[in-house]
């Protein structure tokens, strides 16, 4: 049996006039979903959009290794210290840092509004981002770093965002990032991109800026603890302990 794995649109990953890289990534996409027994999309935008090429195509979405993120105790870091000691607010985004993915224009409105709040961003990041924004007192590039101390970072958050572009990729996405800030408990603020719908119960979804804004505002109000409890258990609910059981059930089913 063979599965293959679309975990991403990515042929829209790239802009129109990147031609050829998207001619790559659209054949090897059509070559590999008509030649394998089942197909894995991460959401249903996916599967509809690509279900020519394959009737056996399923929704598997993203998850979170739960027990990295949900811990007892997490490591110190000191740079994230300093700025916890300025006693504002921190808002932390972690992930790729692109043109393409960012609302730029929504950053620059966050810090116009409040730039009082303390922006942490860890992950790779775009020239343009580092160039522009870096020159910010508040704003802080984190680069890349390890899946397994990521949450001694995240920790540091009050609150996490996700101020993603509504395109054509990210009407793809189903965010990792998502299911691992829930995990530790994190109030989130998103665009309404891929994914985000499915969990609007626990996280906070806005349409403008000004409604960005608004959402961080109430969620830098104190937590109750059953807030807390919800976004945990929702992230266990979504941990890959539940999505191979998922995963297993769907091969059992087409192998009968």
């Amino acid at each position: 049996m063979s599965i293959f794995d679309f975990c991403d649109d990515f042929v829209e990953y790239y802009p129109s006039e990147a031609v050829e890289a998207r001619a790559i990534f659209s054949r090897n996409i059509e070559k590999y979903a008509k030649s394998s027994d089942i197909v894995l999309s991460i959401n249903d935008h996916l599967r509809n959009k690509y279900s020519f090429l394959n009737k056996n195509i399923h929704v598997i979405k993203n998850g979170t290794n739960y027990y990295n993120f949900d811990r007892k105790s997490y490591k110190t870091i000191d740079f994230l210290e300093r700025i916890k000691s300025k006693k504002k607010p921190i808002i932390g985004y972690s992930g790729n840092i692109n043109t393409f993915r960012i609302d730029f224009s929504l950053l620059d409105f966050l810090l116009d509004q409040r730039p009082n709040w303390q922006y942490v961003f860890i992950g790779p990041a775009e020239s343009y981002f580092t160039k522009r924004y870096l020159k910010f007192e508040n704003v802080y590039h984190v680069p890349p770093v390890d899946y397994q101390t990521l949450p001694d970072y995240i920790r540091y958050f009050d609150v996490a965002i996700v101020p993603f572009k509504i395109n054509e990729h990210t009407k793809g996405n189903n965010l990792l990032k998502f299911h691992d800030y829930l995990a530790m408990g994190k109030p989130i603020v998103s665009t309404d991109m891929g994914g985000a719908n499915d969990l609007r119960d626990v996280i906070r979804i806005a349409q403008r800026p000004s409604d960005f804004l608004e959402k961080v505002e109430k969620a830098l109000s104190p937590d109750t603890f059953r807030d807390t409890l919800k976004r945990k258990k929702v992230a266990l609910e979504n941990s890959w302990q539940h999505r191979i059981k998922e995963l297993e059930e769907l091969i059992k089913n087409s192998i009968s």
